[in-house]
């Protein structure tokens, strides 16, 4: 990547639980902080998804903790009361900047 000069988007939140912040993008930025090619997108607070709004990230959260609580027998009817639209809402301002990135 060092040789590369076309532009790059790297986008991760920093608070990703699955690939932890400072052995993915952190340590982009670091090994590549004199690339002006790179343009890096760090929301707060959206674990893995960084384009999700953080209400729809809070949202998943709770879906985690609730799930743990249910009863096999009982998944299906949980699912349907479920909002996996909100759960997987696009935060514009995230999706500006990428857009924003490809013009």
């Amino acid at each position: 990547m060092r040789n590369y000069n076309n532009p790059v988007l790297v986008i991760q939140s920093k608070t990703d639980p699955i690939v932890p912040y400072n052995i993915g993008l952190g340590k982009i930025e670091e090994e590549l902080k004199d690339k002006t090619n790179i343009k890096y997108i760090t929301p707060e607070n959206r674990l893995h998804n960084p384009d999700y709004t953080i209400e729809a990230t809070k949202l998943f959260l709770k879906f985690q903790q609730d799930f743990k609580k249910v009863k096999k027998e009982k998944q299906d009817e949980f699912y349907k009361s479920c909002d996996f639209r909100k759960m997987g809402e696009l935060d514009p301002v995230v999706m500006d900047e990428i857009i924003d990135f490809f013009k």
